[in-house]
């Protein structure tokens, strides 16, 4: 499983400038469902208007495919919004 997700939470975890009450609730999510962030720690916000950047946007996997996953960037351009675009890997298995 792997969720993508514009979590508007704020966590030092995830390598934002602070932690805020959603970023709190969001880690507890995150470490009583077992779940792993795939996100590597960048520069680069995957957030960011005149008025702020952050880092809001993650990517959670499973154990399984998180072994798995990796090369996990942002990019530098906007998408359709005020969100980067995000990029990873997965590896392909054979049957």
């Amino acid at each position: 499983m792997i969720l993508a997700i514009d979590s508007n939470a704020r966590n030092k975890l995830w390598s934002d400038t602070c932690t805020n009450a959603r970023g709190r609730a969001l880690e507890k999510f995150i470490t009583t469902r077992d779940l792993l962030i795939t996100n590597e720690a960048s520069d680069i916000p995957t957030f960011e208007t005149n008025r702020g950047r952050s880092w809001i946007d993650l990517t959670l996997s499973n154990n399984i495919l998180d072994q798995k996953t990796g090369g996990w960037t942002c990019g530098e351009e906007e998408s359709c919004g005020d969100h980067k675009v995000v990029f990873f890997e997965i590896e392909s298995t054979e049957l």
